[in-house]
């Protein structure tokens, strides 16, 4: 009886083992499950079955975004270019300035009396000069007498000069339009020469300033339309003024600059912003990304079914990436790019492709 029983389980391990290397079974189960869900019964035996698309490229604009900030187009100290006690800062902090106001005064001390000496200084060498002059012309006079006389009124005009500049020094201007930033000079100070009177910022233009990448930088030029989108919800519009000529040594990135209109000075400095530069148009397509894939040399790409249905590997340049898909370029205008079944062919081999209806697919 127990002979029997070895004899029943060598029976049946058998039939299994024969059920498991029956030609075709499993292999035919595998295929059916791999292959494209797309018609099975016109392939030719042996060939495996991808599913193709005819893709057309289209012409797309892209836009090259930017990330920075907004800057004053100008930041300007501005420093006393004469000694003094401060006696007057007439402009409030925050307010608007316009070109020429007096930003910052100093008591003019003793300047005055310096002023009225040297008028008076010009005007005695004058009559001392006209007299040397008359003099000479009579013949009761040298001629160096009168070059000397010369010299001395043209000395006392230098002196009058320079106490009349000295005096103008005394107040300070501002040199644009643009709002008093900081009054760094306090009432009754005393302020030497070279010292800060105040800070001013010039925000008409606004700048908003980004750094563009080596690869990008090409592609934008002075004069291109560009818009800019800030944190604070503001979008305004502007024109590329500045390009960098060097890379930033850190970052290998070059500066660009937007400079955008802000009469009203709604628009603030140091605000992070984003810059959106249209380019020009370019012919692109539009794939799914799971059809992408890496080539042996790592390069991204698709694969591709040429005319005589061999697997041909096509490198392409990913442009972006979006809820609609993925835009490429480097493909011909049209191109039958394996949408199913890429994964199981390699280039070189040669495929049984059925095509599918690209509008009825989605992409």
């Amino acid at each position: 009886m127990k002979m029997r029983s070895s004899y029943l389980w060598a029976a049946a391990l058998v039939a299994i083992i024969a059920i498991w290397m029956a030609p075709g079974i499993w292999t035919r189960d595998g295929d059916a499950r791999d292959a494209p869900a797309a018609s099975r019964g016109d392939q030719e035996p042996g060939l495996p079955t991808v599913r193709v698309r005819t893709l057309s490229a289209s012409e797309r604009r892209s836009e090259l975004v930017i990330r920075g900030r907004s800057e004053a187009d100008q930041r300007v100290e501005l420093r006393a270019e004469t000694a003094g006690r401060v006696i007057s800062t007439p402009h409030p902090k925050g307010s608007y300035v316009e070109k020429g106001a007096v930003v910052c005064e100093i008591d003019l001390g003793e300047r005055s009396a310096r002023l009225a000496k040297a008028r008076a200084a010009v005007e005695q060498a004058k009559l001392d000069y006209e007299a040397s002059a008359s003099l000479m012309k009579k013949g009761f006079s040298a001629a160096t007498e009168e070059a000397a006389r010369r010299a001395l009124l043209d000395a006392a005009m230098a002196a009058l000069n320079e106490a009349e500049i000295d005096i103008e020094r005394t107040r300070t201007l501002a040199p644009f339009s643009g709002v008093l930033e900081e009054r760094n000079a306090k009432l009754g100070v005393w302020l030497g020469v070279g010292e800060v009177c105040a800070t001013m910022v010039d925000l008409d233009p606004m700048l908003i300033v980004g750094q563009v990448s080596e690869r990008d930088v090409g592609k934008i030029e002075v004069g291109m339309r560009g818009t800019a989108r800030l944190v604070t919800g503001e979008e305004v519009e502007g024109r590329i003024g500045y390009i960098a000529a060097s890379a930033d040594p850190a970052t290998r990135t070059f500066r660009a600059e937007l400079h955008v209109g802000n009469a009203d000075r709604g628009l603030r400095d140091g605000v992070t912003a984003e810059i959106g530069i249209p380019l020009e148009a370019e012919m692109a397509m539009l794939l799914t990304p799971a059809i992408l894939a890496h080539g042996d040399d790592g390069r991204i790409g698709v694969r591709i079914v040429d005319d005589r249905n061999i697997v041909r590997f096509a490198p392409v340049e990913l442009i972006t990436q979006g809820p609609e898909g993925a835009w490429v370029r480097g493909l011909a205008d049209q191109a039958r790019v394996i949408s199913v079944g890429h994964e199981y062919v390699v280039a070189g081999q040669e495929v049984q492709p059925v095509f599918e209806n690209a509008e009825t697919d989605g992409r």
